[in-house]
């Protein structure tokens, strides 16, 4: 079999290198599934990361073929890929070269049943699998874990986790499982599952007293990184230069003629503990190297720093504050005592600006005022007129309809359907007459909150109706015409929901959105069919004016409803110029 996965290898780096002319070429290659990535930048693509005996190759997988979370349960399986081989010019893994799975991939052997079952030692030659180690825990830094082995042959050992595995504790005795890369100076763990084996270990560990200069001094004399402190528990002193990254967890420690990066990432952090610039502290931690990993190599590492892992907050201790008598701290001061001057200075001149305005306002606000009240009574002038005329004389006549029907149910039964639906007509006119009459008289329209205009405008027929309003629109938006037929169909809507549907819960919601205002009235009522509701052949006027005063101003009315689950009603409009 392994002489099988080496002539593929070799026959996908024959055709990298002589297929440059050719887009595609189809190859069937079997590996190991080390890893699943999914494209941000294509969500329909995943792609696998599948390790063969001499190199990893990128898989592309689309969603229609599987899921992300299906491939997920492949990591550490055995599988065939069919598809075709090309070369890329943006991955989300390394390698110019990668396949295109055209068909699912082909399970050739399952991943372990306990992935912790896997043996504990590298089998090299043969297909990447995952195995197994046993250590320390001594420091962890995100998603990271920094691991010393059982049998001490590793100093320090790097473990990446894999989605949804969760941190141990320090100090604690655990068992990894991971897919093994050599790094600088150790080894590292990817896609790693992490179980915890023994209780948190007692802190036994002196840590070791160094200055900057021993970081940079081994038995060959000074001037050389000394990497024996790799993995090693330190304790260092000096002053805090600033933030070393632009989430504020890390920061800069200047020891004598040396600086170091101390590290505060790690999650058994349980305060933000500030850290001032220019003050001394103390730093107990695991002491870690750093390469430019984008432009280093095994054989030949770009050295960056040294970087000192904390274990808990107690680790870093302040011995000493920043001192004040320094040129910073006066051109600070100066500084403040300049921005104060300058503040008073521009306070006075926006007190001058702001009074000024204020009076402005007030004698507009007076105009409005005025204005306002002799529209009120002009209203009131026309309410008095229209009811003590129109309403008398349309309930006389209500009236004597009704005696009609009572009269006529001894013999006139197409008589009495006929003056039925009249009464429904002249009972609608006077509810549309008592209306007009409530809006000339309330100074609703007049408000300048459009939640507080629907509330007083659905109050008076909400009765034991729970009503709640959140109408998010400026009265800017809307002009005198455009407020007022949102408030009659607002109405008209809680009216029904209340008289027809016998709603107990009505949510009235409203938004202003790219010049459009938009608002809904959903209740709990019994609900009705929208396509069967009765019009005005049947003395029904509700939905025919809502949709003909939404029709003078370019609306549109939408109904969710069907019997035994409420109603929702939803209306838009254009925005209006508030008018002069």
């Amino acid at each position: 079999m392994l002489h099988i996965f080496a002539v593929v290898c070799a026959t996908l780096l024959v055709l990298s290198a002589a297929g440059k002319d050719r887009k595609s070429w189809p190859v069937v290659v079997d590996g190991v599934v080390k890893s699943i990535i999914h494209d941000d930048l294509d969500v329909d693509w995943n792609w696998v990361e599948l390790g063969t005996p001499s190199n990893t190759v990128p898989v592309g997988i689309h969603v229609k073929t599987a899921k992300y979370d299906d491939l997920r349960k492949l990591v550490d399986a055995e599988v065939r890929v069919t598809g075709k081989a090309t070369h890329a010019f943006r991955l989300p893994l390394s390698g110019e070269l990668h396949i295109i799975a055209g068909k699912p991939l082909m399970i050739l052997r399952p991943p372990p049943p306990d992935p912790f079952s896997v043996p504990s030692r590298l089998v090299t030659g043969g297909l990447p699998h995952r195995i197994r180690w046993d250590g320390t825990v001594l420091a962890t830094r995100r998603d990271r874990i920094f691991m010393r082995s059982s049998d001490m042959r590793h100093r320090q050992v790097e473990v990446n986790l894999a989605p949804g595995e969760r941190l141990p504790p320090v100090g604690s005795h655990i068992a990894v499982v991971g897919f093994v890369q050599i790094i600088h100076f150790g080894a590292r763990f990817c896609e790693a599952l992490v179980k915890v084996e023994g209780a948190t270990a007692n802190d036994t560990e002196t840590p070791l007293d160094i200055d900057g200069d021993q970081l940079f001094t081994t038995e060959n004399g000074p001037g050389k990184v000394n990497s024996r402190l790799q993995g090693t528990l330190i304790r260092m002193r000096g002053i805090v230069l600033g933030d070393d990254s632009e989430s504020g967890d890390s920061f800069v420690l200047r020891c004598g003629e040396r600086t170091v990066s101390v590290d505060m990432s790690f999650p058994e952090r349980t305060t933000m503990k500030r850290i001032r610039t220019g003050s001394t502290v103390e730093v107990v931690g695991v002491c870690r190297m750093e390469f430019e990993d984008a432009f280093s190599t095994i054989m030949f590492p770009r050295f960056r720093g040294f970087v000192i892992i904390p274990r808990t907050d107690a680790d870093i201790r302040e011995v000493s504050g920043p001192p004040w008598n320094t040129s910073e701290h006066l051109a600070v001061v100066i500084a403040l005592l300049l921005l104060v001057t300058i503040a008073i200075l521009i306070w006075n001149r926006m007190l001058k600006t702001l009074s000024e305005r204020r009076g402005k306002e007030l004698y507009r606000e007076q105009i409005d005022h005025a204005r306002a009240e002799l529209k009120v009574e002009e209203r009131t002038r026309l309410a008095v007129e229209i009811h003590d005329t129109m309403s008398q004389i349309l309930t006389g006549v209500s009236l004597q309809i009704d005696a009609a029907i009572r009269v006529g149910k001894n013999g006139f039964a197409a008589a009495e359907q006929y003056l039925e639906t009249a009464r429904q007509m002249l009972a609608s006119c006077r509810h549309e007459l008592r209306c007009c009459i409530w809006d000339l008289r309330s100074r609703t329209f007049e408000e300048k909150d459009m939640t507080e205009a629907v509330e007083r405008t659905v109050a008076p027929h909400a009765g034991d109706s729970n009503v709640s309003v959140r109408f998010n629109v400026p009265r800017a938006a809307f002009s005198d015409s455009t407020a007022h037929i949102a408030l009659r169909i607002i109405r008209e809507l809680v009216v029904n929901a209340i008289r027809h549907g016998h709603a107990s819960h009505i949510r009235i919601a409203g938004e202003f959105r790219d010049g459009v205002i938009r608002f809904s009235v959903r209740d709990d009522g019994v609900g009705f069919d929208p396509e069967s509701v009765q019009g005005p052949a049947h003395g029904h006027f509700g939905l025919q004016g809502i949709r003909e005063r939404l029709d003078a101003i370019s609306g549109n009315l939408e109904i969710e409803s069907s019997t035994g689950t409420g109603t929702k009603v939803m209306v838009s409009f254009p925005a209006e110029k508030e008018e002069a």
